[in-house]
This record gives C-alpha cells, sequence and structure tokens, in this order.
C-alpha cells in the first residue's frame, strides 16, 4: 500500500514539474508577431482592395482583401 501511494505522489510532483515548465516556456515573449489592420484612402476614407503592404528590410509582403485587411507575420525586431 505504501508503495503505491508514493507512486502516486510521485507522478503528481513529476507532473506538476513539467507543467511548470510548461507555463514558463509559454510566458516569454514572441519572437514573431502578426501585424494586421486596414488600408484606406486617405482623401475618401474608402478601404483599398489589393493594396500592397511590403517591409523593405524583410523582402516580405501581403495585399488588402475584398474589405482592405492585411495581415502578415514576422519576425521580432527594429523595421
Amino acid at each position: 500500500m505504501y508503495r503505491n501511494s508514493f507512486s502516486f505522489y510521485f507522478i503528481l510532483v513529476f507532473s506538476l514539474f513539467v507543467l511548470c515548465l510548461c507555463s514558463h516556456s509559454n510566458a516569454q515573449s514572441p519572437t514573431r508577431f502578426t501585424l494586421s489592420g486596414y488600408v484606406k484612402d486617405a482623401q475618401t476614407g474608402e478601404y483599398l482592395i489589393g493594396a500592397n503592404v511590403y517591409i523593405r528590410e524583410l523582402l516580405k509582403g501581403t495585399s488588402t482583401n475584398q474589405y482592405g485587411f492585411y495581415s502578415i507575420t514576422i519576425d521580432k525586431g527594429d523595421y
């Protein structure tokens, strides 16, 4: 009976330890970010379809959809 309770507590403590490690690694700052938004015409305020959003330093870009919305995932950094 004592051996079974020892195994139970060992598994419980080990599981809590692993859970703490996992939650700590998720708490660190991400290395990738997703930028998103809408592109509007400055004069009319209407959303622009097919507008290009480009990050020159990364040679990476995307285009707005039929609602003027864009989304791009990039690495952490200053651009």
